[in-house]
């Protein structure tokens, strides 16, 4: 099923009304089938399907079985490429496994990945076995005569994701998906122990924004502790009052029980600890702009990124291994029309973790589109300020992934075709080198 967004511009004015006037669909005014149409109506593609999953990643599992007779053996790990090659191969999962056992894990890649994958054996003080396999090969047996070894195994890098968001919900906006970047990466070095590393990377909104990561399918009960491996939180002597989040602390009890990990108060503050001449933070655009020969504009400022990696030690009943990286929620919160939104990605789009900003009908705001976005590439290079990801209207391709047969308009329309897009910027139109 496909929706068509073309709407004569005073039905898109009155849309517009309505929906700044009532952003709560609680509100009597609010109209859902009139929301919809409004948003789509601005949305920078002009045809969305209904089904459209909006996800680049496709899961796959895997069975396999030590058969090396080493005591020591210990973890199993599956790698994008050879770990000989240390930082240039990305861990995947890791999962317990004992010599003569047989473990099945479940992993993410990008829908473009293909070719050869590597499971390997680590032992507790010895050598690591290991082995390739094929993406999307179910099962696999490692034994000494196909495995390859390695007396030492060299420091490999870990799989990182990258997260764009809308944070204007669920008022239409400019769509260049970088009000906040975040890059995320985790993995289980015990199986009572996740760690989850987190990169701010970009704050391109006027306003105040917070974000958690909610570890779903993990209660706020079966979380011990959090620690920052830095020692001190991303928005360390914010000046204000804690409201988004009510909280210093590092972990909070969401809504329905579950543990969400408290990242920050507000992106600005996190990535500028100044006031203005005012005594405020300053909600102008971080690190999505381009400098230039004078120096960076001062609505285009560019900052340092922040990185914090958080230890969550879990108790007994919890298992670190099984929650994986594609399975986090890192979300947003915003306010619009004084209500508290929040803005996941579109798999728990109607997720409400910390407020409540829906009434019984969940799907109230089901646009059909998704305000926040997985880049499965830790280095993906979003766009520049109010630059869309990508246009397609009237048979016409535009933005900073606007490139025939591989845009992001494309994939918008059909996600079947053009999931690639996200390896074809324009040089001239995504921040950073």
């Amino acid at each position: 099923m496909k929706q068509n967004n073309i709407l004569p511009s005073a039905a898109i004015a009155l849309l517009s009304v309505v929906c700044l006037s009532s952003c709560s669909h609680e509100d009597a005014e609010f109209n859902k089938d009139l929301y919809r149409y409004y948003i789509q109506s601005t949305y920078p593609v002009d045809t969305l399907e209904s089904d459209h999953p909006w996800t680049l990643l496709r899961r796959y599992w895997v069975s396999v079985t030590a058969d090396i007779n080493d005591t020591g053996i210990r973890e199993l790990r599956l790698y994008d490429a050879d770990p000989s090659l240390g930082a240039e191969s990305q861990l995947l999962v890791q999962s317990d496994i004992t010599p003569g056992n047989t473990a099945t894990v479940a992993y993410d890649l990008a829908q473009t990945s293909h070719g050869t994958l590597y499971a390997a054996l680590v032992t507790r003080d010895g050598p690591t076995y290991y082995a390739p396999f094929t993406v999307g090969q179910d099962s696999l047996t490692i034994t000494r005569g196909r495995a390859r070894r390695l007396e030492y195994m060299p420091s490999t890098s870990l799989q990182t994701f990258t997260y764009l968001y809308e944070s204007s919900f669920p008022v239409a906006d400019d769509f260049d998906y970088n009000d906040l970047v975040l890059r995320i990466s985790r993995q289980a070095p015990r199986s009572n122990q996740l760690q989850i590393t987190v990169t701010l990377s970009a704050a391109g909104c006027r306003k105040q924004v917070a974000a958690g990561i909610r570890l779903p399918g993990v209660s706020y009960d079966q979380v011990e502790r959090v620690n920052i491996l830095e020692d001190e939180p991303f928005d360390d002597g914010f000046p204000y009052m804690y409201k988004k989040m009510d909280t210093k602390g590092n972990i909070v009890r969401d809504r329905n029980g579950e543990a969400v990990i408290r990242l920050f108060e507000d992106a600005h503050w996190s990535l500028k600890k100044e006031l203005d001449v005012m005594g405020s933070v300053e909600y102008i655009p971080y690190n999505t702009g381009v400098p230039t020969a004078e120096g960076t504009p001062d609505t285009l400022t560019t900052l340092p990124e922040l990185t914090r990696t958080y230890y969550v030690f879990l108790r007994d009943g919890a298992n670190a291994d099984s929650l994986r990286l594609a399975d986090l929620d890192p979300f947003v919160i915003e306010s619009n029309n004084s209500i508290q939104f929040e803005v996941h990605t579109y798999k728990y789009k109607f997720q409400e973790s910390i407020w409540q900003f829906m009434a019984d009908d969940k799907a109230a705001y089901d646009d059909f589109l998704a305000w926040a976005l997985i880049i499965p590439d830790g280095k993906f290079r979003y766009s520049l300020e109010e630059m869309p990801l990508g246009t397609y209207r009237d048979g016409e391709l535009f933005g900073s992934y606007g490139l025939l047969n591989h845009s992001f308009g494309q994939w918008a329309r059909n996600y079947q075709t053009s999931y690639d897009w996200w390896m074809h910027p324009n040089e001239a139109l995504v921040y950073g080198d």
